[in-house]
């Protein structure tokens, strides 16, 4: 009642002012009152003791190993290709339900369940370049060329990053410029700036051996 009361104090008053006033007004009156939108990120990507793709698999009626693959290729649930041995740490303390967690990569490779180097994608290409694991939840991290069109990517071409659950619920997204450091060895450095529960989330990566490791730290 307090809410409608000031709004309608707000339209009387903005009536002087002509037709900005009115709009002024009315974007007032509906940020009203609204707290910042809130995301409980760990229920977010918590994974379920059983995979969802594990009742999928079942119904296929499948009678052998060789099977699989195929069976999660159709499934759309394809495997990927990950290196532990280039797993880097990342801290999620400032998160709610969450902590430290480990990022693992993609491989940059031709072959099926590869990635190509972040520096050769093309204008509006998305790829997806690893995990976190958190907890008992994990998000897909994909990134995507905004600007810029030479072969290989310079300082200054645009990236958008983008965090999601495995149902594509998109957790976090920021964009920020590419700053390239050593062209030799494809070494970079990505600032990007998001949002994630409610929280501004400045994330900075460096980009090692054409963006196959991604050490990353948020402030």
């Amino acid at each position: 009642m307090v809410f409608i009361t000031k709004q309608a104090g707000w339209l009387k008053s903005a009536r002087s002012w002509g037709a900005l006033g009115l709009i002024l007004a009315l974007a007032i009156g509906i940020g009203y009152g609204q707290e910042p939108r809130q995301i409980d990120v760990a229920a977010l990507i918590a994974l379920p003791p059983t995979p969802p793709l594990a009742e999928k698999l079942a119904a296929l009626g499948l009678t052998h190993p060789d099977q699989l693959d195929e069976a999660t290729q159709k499934l759309d649930a394809p495997a990927r290709l990950l290196n532990f041995h280039a797993a880097t740490p990342i801290d999620f303390s400032d998160i709610r339900g969450l902590g430290r967690g480990v990022y693992i990569p993609v491989v940059i490779t031709k072959r099926d369940g590869g990635r190509p180097s972040l520096y050769f994608l093309s204008p509006g290409e998305r790829v997806l370049v690893g995990a976190f694991l958190v907890g008992n939840g994990m998000m897909l991290r994909y990134i995507t060329r905004v600007s810029g069109r030479t072969m290989p990517a310079q300082t200054g071409d645009v990236y958008r990053e983008e965090w999601t659950n495995l149902a594509g619920q998109v957790v976090f997204q920021g964009e920020g410029r590419l700053e390239v450091t050593d062209p030799r060895t494809g070494a970079g450095r990505l600032s990007t700036v998001g949002s994630i529960a409610g929280l501004r989330r400045p994330t900075v990566c460096v980009w090692l051996f054409w963006s196959f490791i991604l050490a990353c730290e948020t402030r």
